[in-house]
C-alpha cells in the first residue's frame, strides 16, 4: 500500500509539471484519486485501460513503477 501511494503523489507530481493530466479541469482531490487508481491498476497488472501516461516522464515512472 506504501509504494502505491508513493508512486500514485509521484504520478500526480509528474502529471502537474509536465501537463500530463489524467483529466483537464479536474479538481486536486480528483487528480489524487485518478493517480492513486492508475498507480493500482499498474501495481496489481491490471493493464492500462483508461489511463495513461503520455510524456515520456510518465512512462518512464510507470516502469519505475512496474520493476519495483
Amino acid at each position: 500500500f506504501q509504494v502505491m501511494l508513493c508512486f500514485a503523489i509521484l504520478h500526480l507530481a509528474t502529471a502537474y509539471f509536465s501537463g500530463d493530466t489524467y483529466n483537464q479541469d479536474s479538481p486536486l482531490w480528483a487528480e489524487f484519486l485518478n493517480a492513486a487508481y492508475f498507480s493500482t491498476s499498474t501495481i496489481a497488472t491490471l493493464g492500462y485501460g483508461d489511463y495513461a501516461p503520455t510524456q515520456w516522464l510518465g512512462k518512464l515512472l510507470s516502469m519505475a513503477e512496474v520493476f519495483s
